[in-house]
């Protein structure tokens, strides 16, 4: 439960997570007879859980020794999800363990622990090294923990070789965006786009501990492509350069009549090569018109890596060549008929994914005497370099941004920045960064150059769902936030022993009973050690 006690809330979010196939238990941390009527209520009980660690990793050991005695529960997969105080809670979790904490042990089957603006400020416990621990995964608003507080967490998972992600959100998310009803300004407040993103990106995540595991898109072959694809090199001109591109799409779907969103993908520092071409071809198979651009130009030399540096150089230096590349590439992408000019998107990699960055900065019309499609409605960048920098914010339209970082790859301070200049202009934004040791490259298949270069098979996998599900939200209007369900379309069944609620869906509880997953919904007081 939140401090308010477990109650409406905690109980309609047990409903969905049934609905996903899982037994939802609603732990009752504060017990049925303390006093939950009023906020003085709350703090007390709240103010006598933070002071006191035992008390509280107590509560929850007790709420999965309850739950492990039915028999319907798998044992072996277990999670637990927190809000608020509860999402703190999570944070302790992954911090001391399955045996960190003195006198209490968790289950071995707890895989994987979920935190929704947890209220880093009041502390957490010291990390635990000699323990397994369960996955993190935490969601928090731009505007509710504070960028040293989420570095100083991104450090302490790191030193304990932790596997976490952690994704904020902007601008102007605070506390509380989860909650349905919440309403006060500026504190507490609903947000419909971060809701359904942190809710889907969670349903995957329980996914990947459960059921499907870590498995990344395999490396497409292209030699095999079916027939049903059209896969074509592409002349044109940009900035006076002439430029090969590489176009892939499924003309059954795109047509003149039924127009589709168009992906433009933005090479790595290395020149648009096979590896554009793949990711080209993945993003067609999604029923998008996939364009791969050559922001170098097929005159520039891109053999070695001194050409590398010298192009990637030659760009970065020189913001108006590098804009007006991405800008020739969306002029020739917008020729094609088939093309849906309203619904157009691009990602970047290593270098290109700095261009997206700074595409989110400037937005449509910041850049001067270069003005970008209103149609761009979001920009994707992943291991994007931010240590080379990128253009100062500009006021106005712009796209939204999604930013995928390795915990080993931009600093800490570079994230801050970031963050900061993002919320300073209003942008929409979602910044994830992975670990343990997530460096550069974390998608690039053949990457293999430890601590600096490296393929990352949870990093490449958690990115692209997101990424997959960002498009969906922005091409089709998705993100309205999830539905909270009412009490006639849950059957919300409080236990004998007012120890908690559990929501089971019985017909798959007895049919499933190996496949089925735990989940253990807190939303508690922050403690510290």
């Amino acid at each position: 439960q939140d401090w308010n006690g477990m109650n409406e809330y905690e109980m309609a979010r047990s409903c969905m997570l049934a609905d996903e196939g899982y037994v939802a238990f609603a732990a009752d941390i504060y017990g049925v007879s303390t006093p939950k009527v009023s906020m003085q209520d709350w703090i007390a009980a709240s103010s006598s859980h933070s002071s006191n660690a035992t008390k509280y990793m107590g509560k929850i050991s007790g709420a999965f020794t309850k739950l492990l005695t039915y028999d319907f529960v798998d044992a072996t997969k277990l999670a637990a999800v927190g809000y608020c105080f509860g999402g703190t809670g999570m944070v302790n979790l992954a911090m001391v363990g399955h045996k960190g904490f003195p006198g209490i042990e968790f289950p071995q089957g707890l895989l994987g622990v979920a935190s929704f603006h947890g209220g880093l400020a009041s502390g957490y416990a010291a990390p635990a090294s000699s323990t397994t621990r369960p996955k993190l995964l935490l969601h928090s608003g731009g505007k509710d923990d504070s960028n040293e507080n989420i570095a100083k967490l991104t450090d302490a998972l790191e030193n304990v070789s932790a596997v976490y992600e952690i994704s904020r959100y902007g601008p102007s998310v605070v506390h509380s965006f989860t909650e349905w009803d919440a309403n006060s300004v500026g504190k507490a407040m609903y947000d419909p786009w971060v809701d359904d993103s942190s809710w889907k990106s969670t349903v995957h995540f329980f996914l990947e501990l459960f059921k499907a595991g870590v498995k990344p898109v395999a490396k497409p072959n292209l030699t095999a492509m079916p027939a049903e694809y059209t896969k074509e090199d592409v002349s044109y001109v940009a900035d006076g350069v002439d430029c090969l591109g590489y176009m892939v799409y499924k003309p059954s779907m795109c047509t003149s009549t039924k127009k589709c969103p168009a992906v433009m993908v933005i090479q790595d520092w290395n020149g648009m090569n096979a590896y554009e071409k793949d990711r080209a071809y993945l993003l067609a198979q999604q029923g998008y018109v996939a364009f791969a651009a050559d922001i170098y130009g097929v005159n520039t030399p891109k053999e070695t890596q001194s050409d590398w540096v010298a192009a990637s150089s030659s760009h970065g230096s020189n913001a108006t060549k590098y804009m007006n590349k991405i800008h020739g590439a969306f002029t020739k992408l917008l020729t094609y008929d088939f093309v849906d000019s309203s619904k157009l998107a691009a990602m970047g990699y290593c270098f290109g994914g700095t261009g997206m960055v700074n595409l989110a900065m400037v937005g449509h019309n910041g850049f001067p005497n270069v003005a970008f499609p209103m149609g761009l409605l979001g920009v994707v960048s992943f291991h994007g370099g931010l240590s080379s920098g990128y253009a100062a914010p500009v006021a106005g339209t712009r796209p939204r941004l999604l930013l995928h970082s390795g915990g080993k790859d931009d600093s800490n301070d570079a994230i801050s920045k970031l963050t900061n200049d993002l919320e300073g202009v209003g942008a929409k934004y979602e910044l994830t960064r992975y670990g343990p040791n997530v460096v550069h490259s974390f998608t690039d298949w053949d990457a293999n150059v430890p601590g600096r270069g490296m393929y990352d098979a949870r990093a490449d996998y958690r990115s692209w769902g997101d990424t997959m599900d960002f498009l969906s939200k922005i091409f089709f209007g998705d993100g309205k936030g999830t539905m909270k369900p009412t009490a006639a379309q849950c059957n919300m069944n409080p236990g004998a022993n007012a120890a908690g609620t559990q929501v089971v869906n019985g017909a798959m509880a007895s049919s499933r009973a190996q496949v089925i997953a735990l989940t253990l919904s807190l939303m508690c007081s922050a403690w510290t050690m």
